[in-house]
């Protein structure tokens, strides 16, 4: 977990399943990863999917990034960039990604996506 054992730096354990789709290169890490790896302290949630409050997911990410989960539909995959409209109801599968802002013009979260570029 990221608590005990944290995550060794991408260079060590690049991630490229969703690219690939084969879950054997989620796992291709460097022999020194131990040393590489970083810690969280504690864990906090700003909000919940039951109660979401977006004032406080929006104050909690300027202190930096806040991974979430997705729920993938059939239209994801074909998304190339932009911002992301939900159109088909096929729910495919979930998909973690990570919160790093929120654009208040464009009323949209800023994600980043390891499914490409």
């Amino acid at each position: 977990s990221l608590l005990t054992t944290g995550v060794p730096d991408e260079a060590c354990a690049p991630h490229t399943m969703g690219a690939t789709a084969n879950a054997g290169d989620c796992y291709s890490i460097c022999s020194d990863s131990k040393s590489r790896s970083q810690r969280i302290k504690s864990v906090t949630r700003p909000s919940s999917v039951v109660d979401f409050d977006i004032k406080k997911v929006k104050e909690a990410v300027k202190k930096g990034p806040l991974i979430t989960y997705m729920k993938i539909y059939a239209d994801f995959l074909s998304y190339k960039g932009g911002i992301y409209h939900h159109v088909t109801d096929q729910a495919v599968g979930g998909h973690s990604a990570v919160i790093i802002g929120f654009d208040d013009r464009k009323k949209a979260w800023i994600i980043k996506n390891s499914w490409g570029s």
